[in-house]
C-alpha cells in the first residue's frame, strides 16, 4: 500500500454562479490553486493524487445537479449530499482499480 491523496471540493468551486462570484471577490482567475499545488507535490514526492474538483464541476454542469447541500437546508451549500458521495465513491474506486499499487 502507498499513500494516496484525494482532494475534496467546496460548494463555491462547483456551482458555476458561486464560482464566478468568489473569483470576482478574490480577484482570482481560478479556484484550483490548492489542487494544482498538491498535484505537483504528489509528482515530486511520488504519491498519487486524485483531484475531485474537475470531475465534480463537469458532472454538475452536464447533469445540472447539486453535489453539495440538502433540500431541507440549502442545495449547493455545505457538505456533499448523496449524489456528491456517490460520485466521489465512483471516482475514487475507479482510480484505485486503475492503480493497484495504491492498495
Amino acid at each position: 500500500a502507498k499513500f494516496f491523496l484525494v482532494t475534496t471540493t467546496s460548494p463555491d468551486q462547483i456551482d458555476q454562479e458561486g464560482r464566478l462570484l468568489l473569483q470576482e471577490r478574490l480577484d482570482a482567475q481560478k479556484l484550483d490553486y490548492p489542487e494544482q499545488r498538491l498535484r505537483k507535490l504528489g509528482q515530486i514526492e511520488g504519491f498519487p493524487v486524485l483531484n475531485l474538483l474537475y470531475d465534480f464541476q463537469q458532472y454538475a454542469e452536464q447533469y445540472h445537479v447539486h453535489l453539495h447541500g440538502f433540500p431541507n437546508t440549502k442545495l449547493g451549500a455545505g457538505h456533499w449530499n448523496e449524489k456528491g458521495h456517490d460520485l466521489a465513491a465512483k471516482l475514487i474506486s475507479t482510480r484505485i482499480c486503475q492503480d493497484s499499487s495504491i492498495l
